[in-house]
């Protein structure tokens, strides 16, 4: 094998299981995502990994609090209800964090008034983080914020804001920093 790892999901599965259930948050981060998407076997199931993003969470995961965000951002149906106030104050959290793909949400949803009010001018800090640590969205956003008026309107300013955030939603789940579409 000349020092080659083997793929082996089932194992890694298995791996992630045992430390979600001691109580390792990235592992219950990654079992949510794992649910969300149907990666490692797993049957795409919203109820699992809503519960493994909340662990994750609730023990102050940025990528945990971020994923919970996008899940209230759309809601499932009998198991989570959809709600704008929450999904941003999980974003907030994460954002908290420096995480930057939040920082870029809060952003987003400060523009458009998801769950807070709509202040353009705090949109902007809040891309101005995301865009320091390297976040292409947040670096676009500015450079589109620029070119406008006040910087208001066009992009993702402009009507259908929160439908273009849940069509992202059922992606594909590279698991990588910038792979998260939804935010």
């Amino acid at each position: 094998m000349n020092g080659a790892i083997i793929k082996d999901e089932t194992y890694a599965l298995e791996l992630y299981t045992k430390a979600a259930q001691f109580g390792y948050a990235p592992s219950q981060y990654k079992l949510g995502s794992c649910y969300e998407y149907g990666s490692l076997g797993c049957v795409v199931d919203p109820r699992k990994s809503i519960a493994w993003y909340s662990r994750a969470a609730e023990q102050g995961d940025p990528e945990g609090e971020l994923a919970l965000s996008g899940w209230y951002l759309t809601g499932a149906e009998g198991i989570l209800p959809q709600s704008d106030q929450e999904a941003y104050l999980w974003a907030q959290k994460a954002a908290e964090k420096c995480l930057a793909k939040a920082e870029f949400a809060v952003g987003y949803y400060t523009e458009t008034g998801i769950g807070t009010r709509k202040d353009v001018q705090e949109a902007k800090k809040w891309y101005l983080r995301a865009a320091e640590q390297g976040q292409k969205r947040a670096m676009a956003r500015l450079a589109e914020l620029k070119k406008t008026p006040n910087g208001v309107g066009g992009g993702v300013g402009s009507g259908g804001g929160k439908r273009e955030l849940q069509k992202h939603r059922g992606g594909g789940g590279g698991g990588g920093k910038e792979d998260c579409s939804v935010m």
